[in-house]
């Protein structure tokens, strides 16, 4: 994941966004069945793909341009925010906190 890129999500559309100058990089409006009416969304990069969670669906899209990879309706678990982690979530502010303190040469 490059990190000068944010993520976002709002009303159905997921976009890559250059965190220098806020320029839209690529922006996707998912047609998929409860996602494309959802306001708001879980989002979460994971190397080359993002997987957006909203409204009882679940789909993944590539990071390179948006486009759809796979969507789940998550049948039978309801229609509310989807909430997701993985096993290479970190918890970036905490990572940040150690590596300062490590270039301190604090613990």
């Amino acid at each position: 994941m490059n990190k000068g890129y944010l993520y976002i999500f709002s009303y159905g559309r997921i976009a890559k966004i250059k965190k220098q100058d806020g320029e839209v990089v690529w922006a996707t409006k998912l047609t998929i069945s409860g996602i494309r009416s959802a306001t708001v969304a879980n989002v979460q990069v994971d190397g080359d793909k993002i997987y957006i969670g909203g409204n009882g669906t679940l789909v993944c899209v590539k990071e390179s341009d948006g486009s759809v990879v796979w969507s789940n309706p998550l049948t039978g678990w309801g229609f509310n925010y989807v909430v997701f982690a993985n096993e290479n979530q970190t918890d970036t502010a905490a990572a940040n906190d150690a590596a300062q303190a490590a270039a301190n040469g604090s613990t």
